[in-house]
């Protein structure tokens, strides 16, 4: 079976079926058909915050330590798996996750998918059933809600000045 609120053909909950390539999905459903926008999300979470980092947990390389902390965040970030259900801020580095859309996913919970590889070696985080899942999608795709080149700096406080600039509510 798949994960709760799949239906029989894997989809996500509330996606539709294809009306053009898989870029023009996933930029559709960015732009217009998600259930609730990322700003309401952002806020109503908790003045202080839990992030989950998740990606391989076997080699935990991701993010680096350093990015991890920022000055005067008023949020926990960890790359504990254990702590899924219970974080606000779910941040997914897509090319080591592939079945980030089967875990499970509190109604409360701002989930990030976050890469810069390419989708030819990566296939699933081009696939417009699991981007659906996604709240915040960061990568190098037109389509992307933030857009990162490598020249970005990666550090927390800069995404959430990034956010907050493009008249989002903080990411973090």
């Amino acid at each position: 079976t798949g994960s709760p609120g799949d239906d029989a053909t894997g989809s996500a909950p509330g996606w539709k079926e294809a009306r053009g390539t898989p870029s023009e999905e996933i930029a559709r459903h960015l732009a217009h058909e998600r259930r609730i926008t990322f700003a309401e999300k952002a806020r109503r979470l908790p003045e202080d915050r839990t992030v989950v980092f998740f990606s391989d947990h076997r080699n935990p390389v991701w993010p680096a330590d350093h990015e991890m902390e920022a000055p005067g965040g008023r949020y926990q970030a960890t790359r504990d798996p254990s702590r899924l259900t219970m974080a606000d801020i779910v941040v997914f580095h897509l090319p080591q996750v592939p079945s980030w859309h089967r875990l499970p996913k509190g109604e409360h919970q701002i989930w990030i998918g976050v890469t810069m590889e390419p989708d030819g070696y990566y296939p699933w985080q081009s696939d417009p059933n699991h981007v659906a899942t996604l709240d915040l999608l960061l990568s190098y795709h037109a389509h992307a809600d933030v857009r990162l080149n490598y020249s970005f700096p990666g550090l927390l406080a800069q995404l959430d000045a990034l956010c907050a600039g493009q008249r989002r509510q903080g990411c973090v």
